[in-house]
């Protein structure tokens, strides 16, 4: 479920999904997404305008993803972005935009395997746990 615009963004880790409570009586009245380009279809104008506002909306959540795994892979794995070589940056904006908040444990864990020389898979360690 998702509410007001998050309805059009098709991938789950870009929508806020910050729980709402409402102080006083409202009314609701819900759309299914699919409902709302099923009535989009006789009107193509319309419905770039709507699929022109999920890529604007998507890449602001995307930016802001990204930013935040930067944050959290520097706070609790002591890395920075800009020490990472660009296949490595690649790859965790990758797991970003696959696993969410969960990408910064790959990219300790790669780091971590590499230095110590092993290719075993990871474990999360009680240092990443609050990742």
């Amino acid at each position: 479920d998702a509410w007001g615009q998050d309805a059009i963004l098709s991938y789950q880790h870009l929508r806020d999904l910050t729980p709402l409570r409402c102080l006083g009586y409202f009314e609701v009245l819900s759309l299914q997404v699919s409902a709302l380009f099923r009535a989009l279809e006789p009107h193509p104008k319309e419905t770039g305008m709507v699929r022109w506002a999920a890529v604007q909306l998507a890449m602001c959540r995307s930016v802001k993803l990204i930013a935040k795994a930067s944050k959290d892979l520097r706070a609790h794995a002591g890395i920075e972005m800009s020490s990472l070589s660009t296949e490595e940056r690649f790859d965790l904006i990758t797991d970003i935009m696959t696993n969410g908040a969960l990408a910064v444990r790959g990219i300790w864990w790669r780091r971590r395997c590499a230095s110590f020389g092993s290719t075993s898979s990871p474990r999360l360690g009680s240092e990443m746990s609050s990742v």
